[in-house]
């Protein structure tokens, strides 16, 4: 493996991944342009994936990864969800790198598709146990806690991400929301979510 040409192709993957697609006024209002610009980032994602997979072989698990990130963002059915592909991508992550935040955070995106909140719950949670620091797994984790009536377990991911859920619009609503029992921490709550998101 060429380590360094490797770390690139990383590197620019994730920030694929993480980087949304903002659309412009006449693409909002075009869904067929909106259909291009995601075809567009999708075949981005599979340039990404076949360039990890020349660097790892056929037994890489950062392509993999990429590609199960692929398929769910073009997934649109029960059918798909369920496809022995994908799941079976997952269940290669999960038998190769049981410890690997990206495991967890597929099998967690993979089941909140398929409305499988619990099982969505647990693999976020393990996702931000072995070291996911990213804001939108923890947005994903207490929103689904929250739908659940399991709000009571939000504090523990919180408490895990620190001030840094003030950055979070719906951390920092939720975050007050948790505080409303006590008005010091109430107050306390709002004035650090206006000092880090002052806007």
């Amino acid at each position: 493996m060429k380590t360094g040409g490797w770390f690139s192709a990383r590197n620019l993957a994730w920030s694929t991944l993480k980087r949304p697609i903002v659309f412009t006024e006449e693409e909002v209002n075009d869904p067929s342009l909106q259909a291009k610009r995601i075809d567009a980032r999708l075949e981005e994602l599979r340039a990404l994936e076949d360039l990890l997979k020349d660097y790892e072989g056929p037994e890489g698990t950062e392509w993999r990864y990429v590609k199960g990130r692929r398929l769910l963002a073009e997934t649109t059915d029960m059918e798909k969800l369920n496809s022995i592909e994908l799941l079976d991508l997952a269940g290669y992550l999960d038998r190769k790198r049981p410890e690997w935040p990206e495991t967890h955070l597929l099998a967690g995106l993979i089941a909140e598709k398929q409305q499988n909140r619990i099982r969505a719950i647990r693999e976020y949670n393990y996702a931000i146990q072995y070291g996911n620091k990213d804001i939108d797994t923890y947005e994903r984790l207490v929103n689904l806690l929250y739908q659940q009536g399991l709000l009571s377990d939000a504090p523990v991911a919180l408490d895990r991400l620190g001030n840094r859920a003030y950055e979070s619009r719906s951390l920092s609503a939720i975050s007050l929301q948790m505080a409303s029992e006590n008005p010091d921490d109430q107050l306390l709550a709002a004035q650090e979510g206006t000092r880090i998101r002052p806007k």
